[in-house]
């Protein structure tokens, strides 16, 4: 290299040096959404607990139902189920750990997880 091409070549590297990492802690500050993660998957004590675990916990105010997943489920999909009068209905999908809000407008008997692609049942829960 002649010495115009280092002293460009390390003005650049010396731009980026300073540039990536301002830029990387803009782009952290910027995430406005609350992370969740294991340790404060929980729900907020003004609510009802229905069931809790280890792996998740369930609880209601009445016209919601919270779900709060700890840890992911073993199925690569699953559906919340809710038993009114002997009947299933679909309440919403789980994916991923989190919260999970589901409104509801009926009494709840029981909550189910079902597994749509292998067709079986997770986990049954009578409330």
């Amino acid at each position: 290299m002649i010495a115009r091409q280092r002293k460009a070549h390390r003005t650049i590297w010396l731009l980026l040096a300073l540039t990536v990492p301002v830029l990387i802690g803009l782009s952290v500050h910027s995430i406005r959404e609350r992370l969740v993660t294991d340790a404060n998957a929980t729900i907020s004590s003004g609510i009802e607990t229905l069931y809790e675990d280890d792996q998740f916990s369930i609880s209601s105010d009445g016209n919601v139902i919270t779900l709060a997943l700890k840890r992911p489920l073993k199925s690569a999909s699953a559906v919340l189920y809710g038993s009114v009068d002997g009947k299933d209905i679909v309440l919403g999908t789980i994916a991923h750990k989190g919260l999970y809000s589901f409104p509801i407008d009926k009494v709840i008997q029981s909550l189910s997880i079902k597994d749509p692609i292998k067709e079986e049942e997770l986990i049954n829960i009578s409330l």
